[in-house]
């Protein structure tokens, strides 16, 4: 029996649910405080029965990593995390489900600053038209085993075991 498209099977996932209710309703907190709030995506393609995973390599930086940054203005986690894999690698796609959150923090001006990455898994649909931005050195598409390798990060490692997970959960809804 042939399989639908999981864009198709899939998009009523968040007809029913908000995915992101709990990242959106710290956002308005952390605006008032220095902490930041960030989204990307955990992006799989499908070609026959192998599943790739899309790795990115920011310039100036030897770490490769998940595509992500920074909201901007009132922009909501989704919109920003779908924003960001298009202009980080160049592809649009399906945002899926919320997979989780990296808890982190970064420097600026010698103080220390909170962050937190909303993460969501998205399918991929069609390269666009300009291809990746100046922020983005390489990008690369991995089978499991070799992104887990390839990422320096060890809370980005763990999600993307998540979402693996969600995936087959999904797959394993859309059989029954």
């Amino acid at each position: 029996m042939a399989m639908q498209s999981p864009r198709k099977r899939w998009v009523f996932t968040l007809a029913g649910s908000n995915p992101v209710s709990s990242a959106e309703r710290r956002l308005k907190n952390m605006k008032k405080t220095n902490k930041k709030l960030s989204a990307g995506g955990i992006v799989f393609k499908k070609k026959g029965r192998e599943v790739y995973w899309l790795i990115v390599k920011p310039k100036k930086s030897k770490k490769w990593c998940l595509p992500k940054g920074y909201l901007s203005g009132a922009e909501s986690t989704v919109a920003a995390a779908k924003r960001e894999v298009r202009e980080e690698a160049g592809i649009e796609n399906q945002l899926l489900e919320k997979v989780g959150e990296k808890k982190d923090f970064f420097y600026q001006d010698k103080q220390k600053i909170p962050e937190t990455v909303v993460f969501y898994l998205m399918e991929y649909l069609a390269d666009t038209e300009e291809s990746f931005n100046g922020e983005t050195d390489k990008i690369v598409w991995l089978p499991l085993k070799k992104a887990l390798t390839r990422l320096v990060f060890d809370k980005e490692k763990e999600l993307l075991k998540e979402a693996v997970d969600l995936l087959k959960q999904l797959e394993k809804q859309q059989k029954e």
